[in-house]
């Protein structure tokens, strides 16, 4: 009797994993449409302001949109338990992610950006390996190297790829990957909105420090219009991102980034 308990339990437990994965599976694959969508919005900001200014403005839109969103909810009065050590570290890594890929994506096509950022679930595997201790077997290391070489023969990157930026792109996948990793260490019944405020208002602190060597200049309605987009959709690409990272297990979700690329391309062949 009691072998078959346990039995019964181990089994509850695997079948509450899958399906937390695949939740998680959703979730990421709305992620992707929406950070493809911010950056598409952010390409065209691009040609107007520069980078700090741009994240700043972004970062600012979007933490008013999640406040809005955490007052309706009632998170809101959560917010104070948010801002802990740990916060200070994943918004250094959103900093990080944007600034850096925001600066990249000025000076570089789309697809030749999103194509490096593909570097992204080969490094949350590798970190959900060594940082968190997750099992991953040949499986899932084949899989993930087997996207990163079928999105990058997809994308078929140029010369303009591989420039002095590509190197800042590189330095958003790490920083992002950071700060995925850093998500998980929050306590799980934090509202994502709460993290996700927290972390957006220290992007916006950090993106002030381009004042000291640029120029911002007043934007007018269209690119108004196109920040208001960014921050939107990155808004919500942050939020289902996050939810499919916190709780799931990050070997199995994270080639789903990938999708992104299919984006990329679409938006790359309509738009530019």
């Amino acid at each position: 009797m009691g072998g078959s308990g346990d039995t019964n339990k181990v089994r509850v437990v695997r079948d509450a994993a899958q399906v937390r994965n695949l939740r998680a599976i959703a979730a990421m694959l709305v992620s992707t449409v929406l950070y493809t969508c911010s950056d598409a919005a952010m390409k065209f900001v691009s040609a107007t302001l520069p980078t700090g200014e741009g994240v700043f403005l972004r970062s600012l839109g979007t933490v008013l949109l999640l406040a809005m969103a955490a007052g309706w909810t009632g998170a809101l009065a959560r917010l104070r338990q948010a801002f802990v050590p740990l916060m200070f570290w994943r918004g250094l890594g959103d900093a990080g992610n944007s600034l850096c890929f925001q600066a990249a994506l000025a000076r570089m096509p789309l697809a030749d950006a999103m194509g490096i950022l593909q570097l992204t679930p080969l490094c949350l595997t590798a970190a959900s390996a060594l940082l968190l201790g997750a099992s991953v077997g040949w499986r899932r290391w084949s899989a993930v190297a087997a996207g990163l070489v079928g999105a990058l023969l997809v994308i078929k990157p140029g010369s303009s790829a591989f420039n002095a930026w590509a190197i800042l792109v590189v330095l958003s996948v790490l920083c992002g990957t950071f700060r995925d990793i850093s998500s998980r260490r929050f306590d799980p019944d934090l509202s994502p909105l709460v993290i996700l405020i927290g972390s957006q208002t220290l992007v916006g602190i950090c993106a002030l420090g381009g004042l000291l060597f640029e120029r911002w200049v007043l934007p007018d309605p269209r690119v108004m219009l196109q920040l208001a987009a960014g921050a939107l959709f990155i808004a919500g690409g942050h939020l289902f991102s996050l939810i499919a990272v916190r709780h799931s297990d990050l070997a199995v979700v994270a080639p789903f980034r990938y999708a992104g690329i299919v984006w990329a391309i679409a938006f790359g062949f309509a738009i530019w």
